[in-house]
């Protein structure tokens, strides 16, 4: 018997349970050229390799579970700490774009006399990017000078 044909039995035998709620092996062992002890071995394999894969879904789920359960306490510290955000976004698969920090934002920021933790803190930004921006702004201010003279 090829396999289409132990599936059709199957089938039949599937609908014949919904149907009638029972059926007999009996009949089952002719239909598929089985005694009853090659059915009844064939049924237990079935059986074990079944368990064996309940066993590795469970075991697979767990594994899940734990994960999501790490993803979810690093999303969490990392929205109550901002300094960490966006290295666990990064972490848990979602891809971040920050707005930039233009120097026309800084320039007012520095006016309005924010501190340099405050600034970083607002524009979730390192000490390192918030030294880069403030070397910029020396250089636009630089050029804005520059061009007031050509101006004159």
């Amino acid at each position: 018997m090829n396999r289409e044909h132990y599936i059709r039995v199957l089938n039949n035998y599937k609908e014949k349970i919904k149907n009638d709620g029972s059926i007999d092996p009996a009949e089952i062992a002719i239909n598929t050229n089985l005694n009853a002890s090659d059915l009844i071995s064939l049924l237990f394999s079935v059986f074990a390799i079944l368990t064996d894969e309940v066993a590795r879904l469970r075991k697979e789920n767990a594994s899940l579970k734990d994960r999501i359960q790490v993803s979810d306490k690093a999303l969490k510290e990392a929205y109550e700490n901002p300094n960490k955000r966006q290295n666990a976004l990064v972490k848990n698969g979602l891809k971040v774009k920050k707005e930039k920090l233009t120097v026309e934002e800084l320039q007012l920021y520095i006016e309005l006399k924010y501190t340099d933790n405050e600034i970083m803190k607002l524009n979730d930004i390192s000490r390192a990017t918030l030294w880069r921006k403030k070397n910029e702004l020396e250089k636009y201010i630089a050029e804005q000078e520059a061009k007031k003279q050509t101006r004159r």
